[in-house]
């Protein structure tokens, strides 16, 4: 079996399909936590906190991940595994809402916010 072989998951992998229904279910957390913490504040329990950003960290996993998943092709039904053709379908499709949604906005903007804070 070649180093390919080896890192590319097969679209019918059963234990990437149980990381993407728990990805979902992170998904549906951090929606709800996103708009308590908006509407009361951000977490002072260092527990949540730190729940917050092991979650996080499975966020990264995912897109990760992402570029090393086999698909289907849509008319054949054949199973693509070429690196180039899944960063290809990647980068067409999630890859910029993937991008966005785990871009660390809170870090850049208190790095602002210390800016203007000392000005």
């Amino acid at each position: 079996m070649t180093f390919k072989e080896r890192i590319i998951i097969s679209s019918d992998s059963k234990w990437k399909s149980l990381f993407d229904i728990f990805i979902i279910i992170l998904v549906g957390y951090s929606c709800a936590t996103n708009m308590y913490y908006v509407s009361f504040g951000n977490p002072t329990s260092q527990v949540t906190i730190t729940l917050d950003f092991i979650f996080e960290v499975f966020f990264y996993i995912d897109f990760f991940l992402n570029f090393f998943q086999g698909f289907k092709h849509e008319d054949t039904y054949e199973h693509i595994t070429d690196m180039k053709e899944i960063a290809k379908k990647y980068l067409f499709g999630w890859l910029i809402i993937d991008a966005v949604s785990i871009f660390p906005f809170k870090y850049v903007l208190s790095l602002f916010n210390a800016d203007s804070d000392n000005a």
